[in-house]
Formats: structure tokens, sequence, C-alpha cells
């Protein structure tokens, strides 16, 4: 028969974490637990130490804070025990080792080395570590709503790679004002916490404090529970907060891989969770090992320049010509509008040696309203007759559609050049054939100012494409460099500052059309 070599002090602890409470649901093979109930009754043989007090808690765990067994429950059985061997070798209550646990908002299984979070049923793989702790491989996927992200915020990136959060420190941080964050909910269901060391190889990326996606497939970054400092004064709150980053190209200078780096609280990150729970589990039982795989990303199959065949219009109004290229339902111009109104500018008020750039639009002149105009939307506007200024729901259709074909990454690859990305960078994949190419935007600080300064930023810092909607609204899509990896993301500006960007025109009927007899209404 075997038996369990450990020294009294210890056995006395862990039968005493043994010992029943009533919680869970024991599932432990006949066998098993014949073979432990033996070694048990060896071990109260051999050691007198064992007091009655052990029958308080036979499930074979530990608490630090939370559950209905814990530290201090452990601490006072095996202190009784030292007073109590008489009868000990009378009252001691077989161990009887559980497969199942109720843990907090939890279930775990370490038959499948699962655990179920019960607030929304999401299973979990789970692992040991050498100090008996759980944790999930995963990061964590709780939804809080306006609190939580999917990675371009594509549905299906959640399930796969967990969700992104923003830091809270009125939950992790007591020693700082509520003041300096919102209010967030923890996603960790109770009886966890979170863990700062994370899981390596997601490489999933993250959220910037701009609402920019970045970094699929080079980087993995994991809050810890420390703020940067735990000082401030009336007037400043801490921003920074260490986060644990992974890298799947280890030799990049900007890549720690490891704790110690610190970023900005509003960037959102991913959440790993350890359970308050300690499992110990005995010589006789040998759990499973997880078949969890990390999901793995493939470009191979966008990774190659579009082939097919383009379309082609002529704009009748000035004569330019335009290729054009469908994608999925949708047609559109696979080149930047050149058509002139009196809104409107070319880069650097240089026409001629900027043309393939396209030009720059205001957003009511384009849209051919006033502000207090009733629109029939969509709108031709600024676009040749048969086409019209995409709105936000045409802009996403075509990002859903390359989505779903590119796995839920890599966005801008797929639709930027394949051609350098100005004078230093690499281009994208130009998968599709919609080509985008770097052309920045041009602004002015205040418009209500006549003949106020329209300022030219350089093309490399990425391509703006006008939004179609109310003129109040003002929304750009905005594609930043493929080499930085930093996927489409939608801005809108307001106050006195105007960000003119490109306009790309999608094929359909639309209203208010301007023709070269008309007068561009608006600025």
């Amino acid at each position: 028969m075997k038996k369990f070599l450990i020294k009294p002090i210890i056995a006395t602890i862990a039968i005493t974490l043994f010992a029943c409470s009533g919680e869970g649901t024991a599932s432990s093979p006949e066998n098993e637990t014949s073979e432990t109930e033996s070694s048990s009754s060896a071990k109260n043989s051999s050691d007198s130490s064992k007091g009655s007090s052990s029958s308080e808690n036979s499930k074979g765990y530990s608490s630090s804070s939370q559950g209905k067994s814990s530290s201090s429950g452990a601490t006072s059985s095996s202190q009784n025990s030292g007073s109590s061997s008489s009868s000990a070798d009378t009252n001691t209550t077989p161990y009887s080792f559980s497969y199942i646990h109720e843990w907090g908002e939890t279930i775990i299984d370490l038959q499948k080395m699962q655990v179920t979070d019960k607030r929304d049923g999401h299973v979990y793989d789970i692992e040991i570590q050498a100090d008996s702790s759980i944790h999930m491989i995963q990061p964590i996927n709780y939804e809080i709503p306006d609190q939580s992200w999917c990675f371009n915020d594509y549905a299906p990136n959640c399930e796969k790679y967990g969700r992104l959060y923003k830091w809270g420190e009125t939950l992790r941080n007591t020693n700082l004002r509520r003041s300096c964050s919102p209010d967030l909910e923890d996603p960790c269901p109770s009886g966890w916490t979170w863990n700062s060391n994370g899981t390596k190889g997601f490489y999933a990326g993250y959220r910037n404090y701009d609402g920019e996606y970045l970094g699929f497939g080079e980087v993995q970054m994991y809050w810890t529970l420390s703020a940067q400092s735990t000082m401030e004064t009336n007037q400043t709150c801490d921003e920074s907060v260490y986060v644990t980053e992974f890298c799947s190209d280890s030799t990049k200078a900007s890549c720690y891989s490891s704790y110690g780096k610190t970023l900005y609280r509003n960037n959102a990150v991913y959440i790993h969770c350890r359970s308050l729970l300690s499992i110990i589990i005995p010589d006789s039982i040998t759990l499973p090992k997880s078949t969890y795989e990390i999901p793995k990303y493939d470009t191979t199959k966008i990774a190659q320049e579009y082939a097919g065949a383009y379309g082609e219009i002529i704009d009748e109004r000035d004569g330019n010509i335009y290729k054009t290229v469908k994608i999925g339902e949708q047609t559109w111009m696979a080149e930047n509008l050149k058509f002139a109104i009196d809104s409107s500018w070319c880069h650097s008020h240089d026409c001629e040696a900027n043309e393939y750039l396209g030009r720059y639009y205001a957003w009511a002149g384009a849209n051919n309203y006033s502000y207090s105009d009733s629109i029939d939307w969509p709108v031709q506007g600024v676009c040749p007759d048969g086409w019209h200024i995409p709105t936000r729901e045409e802009w996403d259709t075509l990002l859903k559609y390359v989505l779903d074909i590119t796995g839920g990454h890599s966005v801008a690859k797929a639709l930027t050049t394949a051609q350098p990305w100005g004078a230093r960078e690499h281009g994208g994949y130009n998968t599709f054939g919609f080509n985008i190419t770097p052309t920045g935007q041009v602004y002015c600080y205040n418009w209500r100012v006549v003949d106020e300064a329209k300022h030219f930023s350089n093309p490399e810092v990425g391509a703006f494409f006008m939004v179609s909607g109310s003129g109040s609204s003002r929304t750009a899509l905005k594609f930043g460099s493929p080499e930085k990896n930093i996927e489409p993301s939608f801005y809108t500006t307001t106050g006195d500052t105007r960000v003119y960007p490109s306009i790309r025109c999608i094929k359909g009927e639309g209203s208010r059309g301007i023709h070269p007899s008309e007068e561009e209404k608006g600025n």
C-alpha cells in the first residue's frame, strides 16, 4: 500500500485543508477514495498529532481570503491538533479528494481541467502551479459594457483571445483617490484575482488611448495590480500602470518581455485571472494535463497582392478616370477623388506635383449642404453620378467583410498599398485591390477665422477618409502605418479645429450631386 511520506506538521495542515465543509461535489473514483482513506488511516497510526478538528474541511483546498474555507480556519485546526492528540486516533475524518469545487462565482472541474464562470457560462482551461494556485490559461472574456473591447471590435476575437480592459484604480489600489479613475468593474469572478504574469503566446495586440487597435501578432500585455507609484497630490493622479509584456519577436528594443514596463491607464490590455483557492493534490491522484492550444493566426492567405480585375469609370464633369474594384457586394473607387470644388485643396497647394494623392474636402462642401438642411442619405455630393460618399454603415460593411476574410486582424495591411509607405516604412499587402496610399490630411485650427491658414500633415502619418453624415459629426476613418500594425479607426473632430480628409466614392445613387455649374455650399 502507498503511503504519504510527509512530515507531521505538513500532514496536519494538509488534512486540515481537506476536511469536510460541504462545499462542492466529490467525484473521485472509488479506488482512489479507498486508497486515500487507507493512506489516511496509515498516517493516523504513525502520527498522533492529527486532531479531530481536521473534520471541518475535507475538500482539499485552502484560501487566502475568499470562499467557504479559509487560511484562518486551517491555522486554527492545526493549532488544535497539537493539544488533542489523544482523540486523534478515534475521531480523525478520512480524507476524501474532490474533483469538482464550487468557488465564488465559478465551478472548477479538475477532471476536465476547466473552470466555468457562472456569470456568463464561459469556460476556461486551467493549470495548477507549483504553489498549488489555479490559473486560467486564457485571458478573461467577461463583457463589461463600455469598459471592455474585442480586438478590432470583432466579436470572434473575444472568444479566441479574451477582452481588452482599462485599468481601474478604484478596484486595484485603495491608496489612490477614487477621483483618479472611473469606477471600473472587476472582470475576474469573485474568488479570483489578477495574475500579473499572464500566459505567453497569444500576441493579440491592445487598444490605445485613442481607440486604435494595434500590435496584433507582435505583442501581448497584461495589467498588473500595481500603479507606478502610490503617491499623489491634490492636483495630479498616477497615470501609469505596470504591465507584463510578451513579444513574438523578443529582439525588438521596444519590448521588455517582462514585468517592469508601464502603460498609460487609458489604454486597454488583457487581464489574466488566478484563483484565491489553492488545490493540494495528494500523491495518489494524477490530474490530466490541459489540452488547450493557443489560437494560431495565419496571414499567408492575405499576404498576396490583388491580381484580379479592375473596373474603370470616367468622371464626365472633369474627365478624370478612376479604377474601381468590387469587394464583397460593394464596388469602390480604388483611387482618391480629384474633383475640384471651392472647399477642396491639393496637398501643399501643389496640384501638379501631388495629383496622385487626390484632393482634401470640407464636409459641408463635399456633401453639398448647409448645417440646417434636411438630408436624404446617402449623399452623392462631390462624387460622380451613380456614386456617393460612403456612410458609416458602408465603411463598417467593408471592414467586416475584410475581418471575416483575415480572421479578425490585419485589416490595414489587407487594404493598404503594397508599395512603400512613404520613404521609410513598408507597405501592406493590398489583398483586395483597395490600394490605400499615405496621404495625410489638411487641417486648420480655427475655421471661424476668415482665410485661416490650412496646414498639411506629412502624408506618412496615415490616410484619412470622409464618412458621410450630419455636418456636426465630421467623422473620418483613419488608416495608420501598416508597418506599425495600426488598424483602421473612426474619429470625430469637434470644436473650432477642422480636419479635411480624402474621399473614396462607393457605387450607388445618392442625393445632392455637385456639378460644375453649381456653387459649393458651406465650409
